[in-house]
């Protein structure tokens, strides 16, 4: 049986998941080429899709055990998804963006949320 709701579980996913992005942001020519290996063999691409899945899941896994307002969830995700986006422009293309659409909820991308309380 999985221990304190999986929350155990979801710092040990997201810590794997940081520690290839900790690899990514030290080795700069890695982020834009998927088949180059980082010095210890491993092709970070891969590594991160992998870990980014498992996080995911645990995410899902927490959010089901602790019975967590998907809509609050989802509704932080969409502002700081376009808080993102707007960090990413240029400064001289700043422009505010438009609210996302109810079905581009980045949320329901990954398959978080989907029929708990929303």
């Amino acid at each position: 049986m999985m221990q304190q709701n999986g929350l155990g579980k979801l710092a040990e996913e997201a810590g794997e998941m940081l520690q290839i992005a900790g690899k990514l942001v030290q080795y700069p020519e890695l982020q834009t080429i998927r088949n180059v290996a980082h010095p210890d063999g491993t092709l970070l691409h891969e590594r991160l899709e992998e870990e980014m899945g498992d996080t995911v899941a645990a995410i899902n896994f927490v959010i089901a055990k602790m019975n967590l307002d998907t809509a609050v969830i989802n509704a932080r995700a969409s502002r700081k998804l376009r808080q993102f986006k707007e960090w990413d422009e240029p400064v001289d293309k700043k422009v505010k963006a438009p609210d996302p659409e109810p079905d581009s909820n980045p949320m329901h991308r990954w398959g978080l949320g989907r029929g708990d309380k929303e």
